[in-house]
């Protein structure tokens, strides 16, 4: 098995090619061979000095509904259909009429990731709509799911570097998580080594701007290990029951109870 740092040199350009995008088009691996990995990652952080080829822009740019603002969606695709209340064939048409939004939405996004050199700006549009988790076919979602990809996600997709690290052996991937310049890595310190996750989160916290956010400490678990937590630590408590869904506690005592010891270490 392939380990953090032991990868062979000849992997490593189509390694990256799948990890960041959707894998090679044509021409890819040759040009990440030739500039090497560590200048197309750099590229691919900074989508904006990456030039998206004219044909692919004239083919996003001829999808109507991914440029138009909602309140113009709404005029254009919803309008119709209340106006046409009391007449079902009409009202059945022009709601196949709207149907168009997501076409177009998802024709945008797969142009984009199959034929775009901002392969990264893709795989981070894709998780972050997925993430927020905004489902086309609820309520007027419909109208509004071309341009939410367009004004929420897209523009914010290089921001804030998040990190879950939802494994049991966290600890290995935190250096080399930081060392990509994450800004705040999250780990579970329920599913491995405490001590020895703890310990690795001081080390790796010591950037000014990282953050380590154990999460998910159970009460049943001891204290004392917060003495391995840096000052910079952002500390989560979940007030639901791990693994259980919406399974709230009586109150809010367990977590208070939980969270005051954190208050004197921290300090």
């Amino acid at each position: 098995m392939l380990r953090v740092g032991n990868m062979p040199q000849e992997k490593r350009p189509l390694h990256a090619l799948n990890r960041l995008g959707y894998g090679p088009c044509p021409g890819d691996l040759e040009r990440v061979n030739q500039v090497g990995v560590e200048r197309y990652i750099r590229e691919q952080l900074d989508p904006e000095s990456i030039p998206v080829p004219p044909d692919l822009t004239r083919r996003v740019d001829a999808l109507e509904t991914l440029h138009m603002n909602p309140v113009e969606l709404f005029a254009a695709y919803q309008l119709p259909v209340q106006r046409a209340k009391g007449d079902k064939d009409a009202q059945k048409e022009a709601r196949q009429r709207a149907q168009v939004i997501l076409q177009e939405a998802v024709a945008g996004r797969l142009m984009r990731a199959i034929y775009g050199p901002r392969q990264l700006q893709e795989v981070m549009t894709a998780f972050w709509f997925n993430h927020f988790n905004v489902f086309a076919g609820k309520g007027l979602c419909r109208l509004w799911i071309g341009a939410y990809e367009q004004e929420a996600i897209r523009p914010h997709t290089k921001l804030f570097f998040d990190v879950h690290l939802m494994c049991s052996k966290p600890e290995i991937l935190l250096e080399p998580f930081a060392a990509a310049g994450a800004n705040q890595m999250i780990i579970h310190v329920e599913l491995g080594d405490h001590d020895q996750q703890l310990k690795q989160c001081k080390r790796a916290a010591a950037p000014p701007r990282r953050r380590i956010a154990p999460n998910g400490i159970p009460p049943v678990h001891p204290v004392f290990k917060l003495q391995f937590i840096s000052s910079e630590a952002l500390l989560i408590f979940i007030t639901v029951k791990p693994r259980g869904c919406q399974n709230f506690p009586a109150g809010m005592e367990q977590a208070c109870d939980s969270r005051r010891p954190f208050n004197t270490v921290m300090r």
